[in-house]
């Protein structure tokens, strides 16, 4: 996952830019305020879209979580892009195949009990699992319909991985060919927030808080959310670097409560692993108020960045005031 960082990020449009186009490839140099420059592929290539995870069973992961109800409703599951310094000169067609093992691989990585998402409860937008590309266009979607009231007791996922490519000339990427996905329903937790506090990086002066910034917090579970920064489209957190717009690379809070709806928060890790391929990982502050208000849906908690295996790097001290739904 480690690449070579070229560019300075000047902006929150170019920090974006730069990111969508760049297939998610993360460097612990983007704590310095960089980030990786646009792949402009030779040949082109089709990658799938999604958090780059550190594993070899499975290259990328993505949750999908509904709104709770009992209308049949839509959202894209699978996202196509062609790694090209152009866009599509002509309609592309993406034959995906289903791969059921990475279900098992990602429970086996991460401890969790996803089964199979059961065919009888969704439908797809392509029954042949073609993702078609147009021509004028980077990307392509499929789609995944269901009602989420089915969803209700069950933790359920979808295994898909890149099987061929209709033009000879554009090569499937080696490295961001498959794609596990969560499929859910929005836990109460889930929402757009904004955080303000205080953090503290014991090793670096010019990494200070970037607060007031707006975050999500995503369902990856029942009891789970992590941190979503919406201007690098991404699972990370926000910081300033020497002034400039960064992120800490490979690492991103994911908040685990407790199971009878109290609020409270029962542990804080790493969405990227404990630890992750950086060597980072998370851990709460038991000293902090460590708690999600049901009446106001604020959060006020304590955690830590770690690094490298139990020494504290940074220390976060947070409260999320609830926006409304994402």
């Amino acid at each position: 996952m480690e690449k070579i960082l070229r560019f300075l990020v000047g902006s929150s449009a170019f920090a974006l830019v730069t990111l969508i186009s760049t297939g998610c490839l993360k460097d612990k140099l983007v704590d310095e305020g960089l980030t990786v420059p646009p792949i402009y592929a030779s040949p082109k290539m089709v990658e799938i879209m999604g958090t780059v995870d550190a594993t070899t069973s499975y290259q990328s992961s993505r949750v999908v979580a509904f709104d709770i109800g009992t209308a049949k409703v839509s959202q894209p599951l699978v996202t196509i892009r062609l790694a090209s310094a152009e866009p599509a000169d002509k309609e592309i067609q993406v034959q995906l195949e289903y791969m059921h093992s990475l279900i098992q691989a990602y429970n086996d990585t991460n401890g969790t009990h996803y089964d199979t998402l059961p065919a009888s409860i969704y439908t797809l937008s392509s029954n042949n699992l073609t993702v078609t590309i147009p021509a004028g266009s980077r990307e392509g979607t499929m789609s995944i319909s269901l009602v989420p009231q089915d969803l209700i007791g069950g933790e359920f996922a979808l295994g898909f991985r890149v099987k061929s490519v209709s033009d000879p000339d554009i090569k499937v990427s080696g490295n961001f060919n498959n794609v596990f996905a969560i499929v859910t329903v929005k836990n109460i937790y889930d929402g757009v927030y904004t955080i303000n506090g205080t953090m503290v990086d014991q090793t670096n002066a010019a990494i200070t808080g970037r607060y007031p910034e707006e975050v999500h917090l995503v369902t990856t579970g029942a009891n789970s959310v992590a941190m979503f920064y919406p201007v690098y489209h991404d699972y990370y957190h926000p910081i300033s670097s020497a002034g400039s717009l960064s992120v800490y690379g490979a690492y991103s809070p994911e908040f685990n409560f407790d199971p009878t709806g109290s609020g409270t928060v029962t542990s804080v890790v790493n969405y990227y692993g404990q630890p992750a391929s950086n060597g980072r990982s998370a851990a709460i502050d038991p000293s902090g108020t460590n708690k999600w208000n049901p009446a106001t849906k604020e959060m006020k908690v304590r955690y830590f960045l770690l690094q490298p295996g139990s020494t504290i790097r940074t220390r976060f001290d947070e409260t999320f005031t609830y926006v409304g739904p994402r």
